[in-house]
């Protein structure tokens, strides 16, 4: 924890970096808890759950997100809520028990986020439209799934490319594999 809490100060230091924790915290709300507030501690700016744990475990991360943040003297990050994952269309939503589409799903992932507090939540950017018209232009969009034109979409179903998903409002990408399994990243970048 220690090192991981240098290298994050490392990083932050030129003024100009934000980070996202992508732990996805999916527990009973006292655990959920626990780890919002080591992960807090870090110092990072934005860090989620998922909302599939319900609005009492999204409360208890929220409130444990402040009150940690002000504990340990941080800027409190933003907490989001992921709503339905990028790899999973309306048959694989439907596989794990929502009788919804994803979009339905994500629907109402957004209303349960927002009435529980969170900044925003991550969502793919074919829902940004939905999320935008249901929680505002404020509420947080962290957008997954992102794929360049003519990077593989691998096990991601919901994407777009980076223009497309700006056009329809993104306000922070996750690029992930097209960056991280190419040949030279910073070029892919």
């Amino acid at each position: 924890s220690r090192d991981l809490r240098r290298w994050i100060q490392h990083l932050k230091a030129g003024g100009d970096a934000s980070l996202f924790v992508d732990l996805k915290f999916h527990d009973i709300p006292n655990t959920v808890a626990g780890a919002v507030r080591s992960a807090t501690r870090l110092g990072v700016d934005y860090l989620n759950i998922h909302c599939g744990g319900g609005g009492e475990m999204i409360r208890a991360a929220v409130a444990a997100c402040a009150d940690e943040a002000a504990k340990s003297s941080v800027k409190r990050p933003k907490l989001l809520g992921v709503t339905v994952l990028t790899s999973l269309d309306d048959p694989g939503v439907q596989e794990i028990g929502f009788p919804r589409s994803a979009s339905a799903q994500v629907k109402h992932f957004v209303e349960l986020a927002k009435e529980n507090g969170l900044d925003g939540v991550v969502c793919s950017a074919q829902e940004l439209p939905l999320v935008k018209s249901l929680a505002g232009p404020d509420f947080i969009t962290m957008v997954p799934g992102i794929r360049p034109s003519g990077a593989s979409s691998a096990d991601q179903k919901r994407t777009l490319t980076p223009a497309e998903a700006v056009a329809a409002g993104a306000q922070c990408l996750v690029i992930g594999r097209p960056v991280t399994g190419a040949p030279d990243p910073v070029q892919a970048m």
